[in-house]
């Protein structure tokens, strides 16, 4: 699994994320300062036939920790060590069996405290500019799926599905993974959006399920199913392969 090119992009992270003290729906939320945290986007490439196009696949590896306050512990095991393993595997199978493109595979940090790595990754692009990317695929909350995939940025404001959304739906119904699958258009929730803000095709993919816990202690890795893990990773590995 060894990428071509291995590299780290270290930043300071300045923000405010966001944690529910209890694990409840009806709980308020409360805020955790982010002040002068050093930290790091770790970034690996595999040079593909096409070079001058590049696939960009990432996830977030940061979550809330310990809110020095309380003491609450949030180890975020959907939010997002899920999508971080999902991005792991397919790190190892493309390596393994190479598309035709290049893959920037990132593991982003600081998105709780306002998608500050990938952020900073649109500013300072390695080892490819932005020009060469031609898509971003981001993986968050990915630890379910019993109802369903949601693909963020797979169709436009009137619903009309993107060129992204549409392979998804066509690998869907070639490999019966999810009972459904919503496009919606592209919102600034997730690690997709500086992407897309700067014209890049991006979309943002979670699956539906479990007991919805979110930002609070019972996000624990015990609490989900993984009942779709291995069928998004293949759905998503057609869409690659399949362009």
């Amino acid at each position: 699994m060894n990428p071509d090119t291995l590299i780290v992009q270290a930043f300071t992270a300045n923000g405010v994320m966001s944690a529910r003290p209890q694990p409840s729906h009806t709980a308020q939320w409360e805020s955790i300062s982010v002040h002068d945290q050093p930290t790091q986007n770790i970034i690996s490439f595999w040079r593909g036939e096409r070079s001058d196009s590049v696939i960009l696949i990432c996830a977030h590896y940061d979550h809330l920790g310990v809110n020095t306050k309380t003491g609450a512990i949030y180890r975020g095991a959907n939010d997002n060590a899920a999508g971080v393993a999902l991005l792991l595997h397919l790190a190892q199978r493309l390596s393994i069996h190479r598309p035709r493109y290049s893959i920037v595979i990132v593991a982003m940090s600081g998105e709780e405290a306002g998608l500050l790595g990938s952020t900073f990754y649109t500013e300072h692009p390695t080892p490819v500019p932005l020009s060469q990317i031609t898509e971003v695929w981001n993986l968050d909350l990915v630890g379910f799926g019993e109802r369903g995939l949601v693909a963020v940025g797979g169709a436009l404001p009137d619903r009309t599905p993107t060129a992204i959304g549409a392979r998804i739906l066509a690998a869907n119904a070639s490999l019966s993974s999810f009972s459904s699958v919503q496009l919606r258009p592209n919102r600034p929730n997730s690690d997709q959006w500086p992407f897309h803000a700067r014209g890049i095709p991006a979309v943002f993919l979670f699956t539906e399920g479990g007991p919805g816990h979110y930002h609070d202690t019972l996000d624990v890795p015990e609490s989900l199913t993984l009942s779709h893990f291995v069928v998004l990773g293949r759905l998503i590995e057609q869409c690659i392969r399949g362009r």
